[in-house]
């Protein structure tokens, strides 16, 4: 099920909602994590589940960081940078420009194809020196310049390579300041990156906040699976929508007690758990598509052994997408004028005797428009 509807000032905007048993169609959740690479914010709650018990099932191996830097977009093409991290099949480099507007600014990203993506204004374009292509709904002002370089003609030394050191050099001579993140493609682990020279880089841990809600009423959310072709579903939907909104951003507002209908008008869908508890954890930072597929198979694992103990109806996962990405999961572009973020979230429900792992999920391209 899917729907288009209305942004500020009647701009497109886009919505995907769907269910599905992950069981049989177990490329639809990988897929949707891993075509969103940039998020710069996580949140999965956990009902039922004290806070003692989250930081059990969530302890780290190794603590994940990413980084901040300062450097030329040049010297990502260093020789020994470019071999041992941008063109290494064994690792996965994310970079992203930080602190710029896609709307009036030039903005560049790193993706996870190893694809180096430049979104430029008409001026900065018209210098360059590398042919791109102009934004489908901004064709006078924006223009995108797409380089893999994955390619085996993309190599230090190569004349393709060495015209793109030379491009960005003379167009982009002061420093930048990015986020960047490094993953081990085998483990799935963030590893640490050696900079070239020059470059100033400081580690920072993810951001980790833990907060326990109690005196709550869970939404069962089951009618998500079990009314699919009732008319009403998307209403219902919608419901569920909202109370999953506050629960993110405000969950003091979900405590029970009852609302004044000045401040809010809106009704909490149908409860199964009264009075209920849980914990939500959020992390913060440049989080990449291998973090929040390893936080889903943890919560998977702690909804499989909690089901009968805890009577646990679902769980639930939020990924913010980094603002101002040049690209979003369909490959379309930022409508021109606006700067937005793109975003989705999975509600997991435990298996049963009549279905699998059903997923009800919401993707969110903001201000985009899909092709």
């Amino acid at each position: 099920m899917s729907t288009i509807y209305l942004g500020r000032n009647n701009e497109p905007s886009y919505g995907d909602f769907s269910v599905y048993d992950d069981k049989k169609q177990p490329e639809r959740t990988s897929r949707t994590i891993s075509e969103q690479p940039f998020n710069q914010r996580l949140t999965i709650f956990l009902p039922n589940c004290s806070t003692e018990e989250a930081q059990n099932l969530l302890k780290y191996d190794h603590e994940p960081i990413y980084y901040r830097v300062t450097m030329p977009c040049s010297a990502m093409l260093q020789p020994d940078f470019f071999k041992k991290y941008v063109s290494s099949e064994m690792r996965e480099l994310l970079l992203h420009t930080e602190h710029e507007n896609l709307t009036s600014d030039c903005v560049i990203m790193l993706d996870q194809r190893r694809h180096l993506v430049l979104s430029l204004t008409k001026e900065v374009y018209e210098t360059f020196g590398m042919v791109g292509h102009a934004y489908k709904q901004n064709k006078k002002h924006r223009w995108v310049v797409d380089v893999d370089l994955s390619s085996r003609k993309m190599r230090p030394g190569n004349e393709l390579f060495n015209r793109l050191l030379t491009c960005l050099e003379n167009t982009f001579k002061d420093p930048l300041d990015w986020v960047a993140v490094l993953t081990d493609t085998q483990t799935g682990e963030l590893e640490s990156i050696d900079w070239p020279s020059g470059v100033k880089a400081v580690p920072i841990k993810f951001d980790m906040q833990m907060d326990t809600l109690e005196d709550v009423d869970l939404p069962a959310l089951d009618y998500l699976h079990e009314d699919l072709d009732k008319a009403n579903w998307f209403e219902k939907a919608m419901e569920a929508e909202e109370w999953l909104g506050r629960l993110v951003l405000a969950p003091h507002r979900l405590r029970h007690t009852s609302s004044n209908a000045f401040v809010s008008t809106s009704k909490p869908p149908a409860t199964c758990m009264s009075h209920a508890s849980g914990t939500l954890v959020t992390w913060k930072g440049l989080i990449p598509s291998c973090f929040v597929n390893q936080i889903l198979i943890l919560t998977r694992k702690w909804l499989l052994n909690n089901l009968v103990t805890f009577n646990v109806p679902w769980a639930f996962i939020g990924a913010w997408g980094m603002r101002d990405s040049p690209k979003v999961r369909t490959e379309a572009h930022h409508f021109y004028g606006w700067h937005g973020e793109n975003d989705y979230h999975l509600v997991c429900f435990p298996p049963d005797e009549t279905r699998q792992w059903l997923v009800y999920e919401v993707k969110m391209i903001g201000t985009n428009i899909p092709e």
